[in-house]
């Protein structure tokens, strides 16, 4: 709720806080690795990144044939957002994926990888579905 809140902070001021929740995700995916963390974990990181996603990107009001913006047009918090959330494993949650193409981004690793013009990293998988195995 309080990351919610945070949204109705004021453009400039909201500019504030991008970077310190950024570095949040990053501090706490380093620290989820690739093991099975407790759920709870997974939700704060996956609630800072859905979060950002809302912040740094207003929603279209017509998501058919919606295509992304011009990457040269992204500012440099956005392309940061993308890069890391393309390299940190989020693509097994279904909101993290429905949320970018909300947003009339790509929401699947390829496509995102080519949209920002870099290499596509290997699949990452639920850690979750491999610690009920």
């Amino acid at each position: 709720m309080a990351l919610n809140q945070l949204l109705f902070v004021g453009g400039a001021r909201l500019g504030f806080l991008i970077r310190p929740i950024m570095q949040r995700a990053v501090v706490l995916r380093a620290k989820l690795g690739d093991s099975n963390k407790p759920y709870g974990d997974w939700s704060t990181c996956n609630d800072l990144m859905q979060w950002l996603i809302s912040a740094l990107f207003d929603k279209p009001t017509e998501t058919t044939g919606v295509t992304p913006p011009p990457v040269a047009s992204l500012t440099a918090d956005q392309r940061d957002f993308l890069l890391f959330a393309l390299h940190n494993g989020y693509w097994y949650n279904f909101n993290f994926k429905r949320r970018l193409a909300d947003c009339g981004l790509p929401s699947t690793q390829k496509t995102l990888a080519e949209y920002l013009g870099v290499p596509a990293p290997p699949e990452r998988t639920n850690p979750q579905k491999r610690a009920k195995r």
